[in-house]
């Protein structure tokens, strides 16, 4: 399966009776945090409460969750979401919070029992974090026992001549942080860790619109320097979101602002700011994100919006995973040519098409327009050849192809809280500006054949109106790739 590695994107952990607050989530993501429970632990209880939209709650230990793998699975409706495993695994597990519609304001805690002669499990402040700057983590034990404090930060267990916290522990770069209580008399108690990572001063991480730098965190006066390069004549929304703490955006063309020499500049209460420039010119556009009190748990994101339709692919909804399926001559798959009979190695995956453009994507008529094709499979009209899957080696060459795959474009779900009211649908096929079509990983046609495919590590590429038959405004980021680990069968 694919994308089963540590938690991803770095760092997202949380510990026993923490509440992360004001969670914001896309309307189709798939995010996924980290709890590590000592051995003894027990009724392990997972809760999402609060705020907007639709969230469900999976649940796997050892192991990342997908869509489809997990150990637990809520499903209670809206955000009320609760999970427990009264005989939790020790060690590590991960939690993914599934959206169904675009989530503001949740809360997400996680508890559980360990027996009181575990009890001396050390605590982080921050759990986790990526810091602008040099990053402080207090770490604590939980109760006034006689006996020594132990850390490590190169990922392994700390022994009884591991060195002493006596202080806040600084974090200059990734870092796997592990502490454990050495009492006076007794057994080591379990071992606690946590995930961080540190931008130096002066360092500038590159975004991607739409795609959200996650995670981040920071002291008051810190600065978080973030840059986009646009090619101009186009508006850009940045934004932050999520978390605890104040923090406020500084924006400026050419080279990094500072508190006193920007362009723009917003500040909400919290982490909450949006700040939009009109036609922004070409070239670099920098954005820091400046403490005005410490800030942790920060999400921010920049988008860019042309004035006409604007088709990309969302490559965090992609989520591929493999699976081995039988076709038999009578299914609907086979008849419309999708794939021969017969047992087949497959690539499945999620595929969102958002319309990040400010104008709508509309389409003419389906019943006798050659440009459309009738889905028996479906039970509607879709464009045909609207998408194109492909799997590339690390030279980029193409080892597998799917079929050029032809959707029935519509208004999934509102991205953009500020877009339009949707208004299309199969009978009547566009998509709204800041509104997404998604077609979900089981469908027909939904996958790339691997059949043969030697055991590797390989990209998924998606592009969406690969003809240009559809009018956009920017046709250069129709294409998104991930990294997809083809096991040994």
């Amino acid at each position: 399966m694919a994308h089963e590695g540590e938690v991803t994107p770095f760092p997202k952990s949380i510990q026993r009776g923490e509440t992360v607050r004001n969670l914001s989530l896309g309307g189709s993501e798939f995010v996924v945090w980290r709890v590590d429970l000592p051995v003894g632990a027990t009724n392990l209880v997972i809760k999402t409460w609060g705020g907007t939209g639709d969230c469900d709650i999976v649940h796997r230990a050892g192991a990342h969750p997908t869509d489809d793998v997990f150990d637990h699975e809520s499903a209670r409706g809206e955000n009320d979401e609760r999970i427990a495993v009264a005989s939790p695994v020790a060690g590590a597990n991960y939690i993914g919070l599934r959206t169904y519609e675009p989530v503001s304001g949740m809360a997400m805690t996680v508890t559980y029992n360990i027996v009181r002669r575990v009890d001396h499990l050390p605590r982080f402040s921050p759990s986790s974090a990526v810091f602008a700057g040099v990053g402080k983590v207090a770490i604590y034990k939980p109760a006034l026992l006689a006996g020594v404090l132990r850390y490590t930060t190169d990922g392994s267990d700390p022994i009884a001549t591991s060195p002493r916290v006596e202080g806040a522990i600084e974090i200059t770069a990734a870092t796997d942080l592990r502490a454990r209580f050495f009492p006076k008399k007794g057994t080591p108690g379990p071992v606690a860790r946590a995930f961080y990572d540190a931008k130096a001063e002066g360092t500038t991480a590159t975004l991607a619109s739409g795609i959200p730098a996650r995670h981040l965190a920071g002291r008051a006066r810190s600065m978080g320097m973030f840059k986009f390069t646009t090619s101009g004549d186009r508006d850009l929304v940045f934004q932050t979101a999520d978390g605890t703490g104040d923090s406020r955006i500084l924006v400026r063309h050419g080279q990094p602002p500072t508190t006193r020499d920007f362009d723009h500049a917003a500040n909400a209460r919290g982490n909450n700011a949006t700040l939009r420039v009109k036609h922004a010119a070409a070239g670099d556009w920098f954005v820091a994100v400046r403490g005005v009190s410490d800030y942790r748990h920060c999400t921010l994101s920049v988008s860019q919006r042309s004035e006409g339709a604007d088709l990309i692919v969302w490559p965090e909804a992609l989520r591929p995973e493999i699976s081995l399926e039988t076709f038999s001559e009578t299914d609907c798959e086979v008849q419309e040519g999708m794939i021969a009979a017969g047992t087949h190695r497959l690539l499945r995956f999620s595929t969102e098409t958002r319309n990040i453009g400010l104008s709508n994507i509309v389409l003419p008529a389906p019943e006798g327009n050659p440009a459309f094709e009738y889905q028996d499979c479906h039970g509607h009209y879709h464009f045909k050849g609207f998408a194109r899957y492909r799997l590339l080696n690390g030279a980029g060459d193409v080892v597998a192809t799917g079929r050029k795959v032809s959707f029935c474009l519509l208004d999934g779900y509102q991205w953009d809280p500020g877009a339009a009211e949707g208004q299309f649908s199969c009978a009547t096929q566009g998509i709204t500006a800041g509104w997404s079509d998604v077609y979900d990983s089981g469908l027909p046609g939904q996958w790339v054949e691997i059949d043969g495919v030697p055991p590797g590590d390989y990209f998924l590429e998606v592009t969406m109106n690969p003809d240009l038959v559809i009018m956009e405004s920017d046709v250069t980021n129709n294409t998104a790739t991930v990294p997809v680990t083809i096991p040994v069968l």
